[in-house]
């Protein structure tokens, strides 16, 4: 954290926002003048910062946590509906 990224746009995963969570560029660079002149502007970017860390690390919505209890339910999903042979041999 607290680090502005500049970033190609995208969805991430819908959680990261462009112009709210990290200055989008594009891929052609036809907007470098405006990232520029936002990687200038101290405010713009400590508030950028901020509402990242804020809406996304503090919120807990993207901890580890959820991640590994996301990842167990996943698995548990797809052992449920396969059958596996080194299980049904026993």
């Amino acid at each position: 954290m607290k680090t502005v990224q500049v970033l190609y746009p995208g969805k991430y995963s819908g959680i990261l926002v462009p112009w709210r969570h990290y200055i989008p560029i594009n891929r052609d660079f036809s907007n470098l003048n405006d990232v520029i002149n936002a990687i200038k502007n101290d405010d713009f970017l400590q508030k950028m910062a901020n509402q990242a860390y804020s809406e996304i690390i503090e919120s807990q919505n993207y901890s580890e946590e959820k991640l590994g209890r996301g990842i167990d339910s996943i698995i548990s999903n797809l052992l449920a509906k396969k059958s596996h042979p080194i299980l049904d041999e026993k």
